[in-house]
């Protein structure tokens, strides 16, 4: 559990000093995150959908949902990719490679799995209908 509260304290960390949305990526109006996960376990978390707008930080990094995991996901490099590309989504999975506590005395990997969509809108460029 101490590793779990260590690393949710450095992500927060992080996350508090990351630079803004606007300052990273100033042609996003605003970012769509889609966070599907599934796995052998029976309960699944719950579907997510986070939406960034350009005040936000730019920082995604997110804790395994399962609270006896001390993994994260990092999807950092798929937004950039997919903003710095143009593109208007992209797609993918990572697996979680934290370890979760099954027993007081057992720890084993956790291998939730974490499919993602990535969807920037983009600001128009000038003369452009806006999109939606």
């Amino acid at each position: 559990m101490q590793k779990r509260n260590a690393r949710a304290e450095r992500l927060k960390g992080e996350g508090s000093s990351a630079p803004t949305m606007r300052s990273t990526f100033p042609a996003v109006r605003v970012l769509r995150i889609g966070l599907t996960f599934g796995g052998s376990a029976p309960n699944s978390p719950a579907p997510q959908l986070l939406e960034l707008h350009p005040a936000a930080r730019a920082f995604f990094a997110f804790r395994c949902p399962y609270a006896n995991c001390d993994g994260a996901f990092d999807l950092g490099g798929a937004v950039a990719r997919t903003i710095e590309s143009g593109l208007q989504s992209s797609q993918g999975t990572l697996e979680c490679s934290g370890l979760r506590a099954r027993t007081h005395s057992t720890r084993e990997p956790c291998l939730l799995r974490l499919d993602f969509d990535v969807m920037p809108v983009y600001d128009p460029a000038p003369g452009e209908k806006p999109a939606r």
